[in-house]
């Protein structure tokens, strides 16, 4: 009985860390396809018409680099690595459910499909109340930012005399 447990000890120490290792690697995955979209969307901004950029809000780039490149991130794993892992392990169960009887595979099989539907149904759902809050951060930020900004340019404009006063190099080449 003491083998039976330091065996199941041993096993769950090692499910442990096999966790940790699948944690650190979908960590460095969305966290690597992350940046890499973060970069590419800076470049992008970056060689914008001025025009086109003064349409945008500083607030809205700021949460699209920040919020949607981590979200497209997570996506890699919840959409791709996430879904393989949930359908292995129905598998395996479905193939050892059928070598036990057919009849309880079918019953289990039914059920599974029926989860299925009300996920799906679930998830079209929440989808549209998800991109509603989406879009009202990042409106919410960009009203932050521009107000916060345009703040900062006040008390810079208010402090200008105490700046002039305090600044030896302006004052010696005549420039404030």
């Amino acid at each position: 009985l003491a083998g039976v447990c330091v065996f199941l000890f041993g096993i769950a120490i090692m499910r442990h860390f096999i966790q940790l290792f699948e944690d650190y690697m979908r960590q460095r995955l969305t966290g690597g396809f992350a940046i890499s979209l973060r970069l590419r969307l800076m470049e992008h901004l970056q060689t914008l018409p001025l025009v086109e950029l003064q349409k945008l809000k500083t607030g809205g780039i700021v949460t699209r680099l920040q919020e949607d490149t981590d979200a497209a991130g997570n996506l890699v794993y919840h959409g791709i690595l996430s879904p393989f892992y949930a359908l292995s392990m129905l598998f395996i169960s479905m193939a050892s459910l059928l070598l036990i009887s057919w009849k309880t595979t079918m019953v289990s099989l039914f059920f599974a499909l029926l989860m299925c539907g009300v996920a799906y149904c679930f998830f079209y759902i929440m989808r549209p109340l998800q991109r509603s809050l989406c879009q009202d951060k990042a409106q919410i930020n960009a009203s932050l930012t521009e107000s916060f900004g345009g703040i900062h340019v006040v008390k810079s404009f208010r402090r200008e005399k105490t700046v002039r006063k305090g600044c030896f190099f302006c004052a010696t080449i005549g420039v404030l």
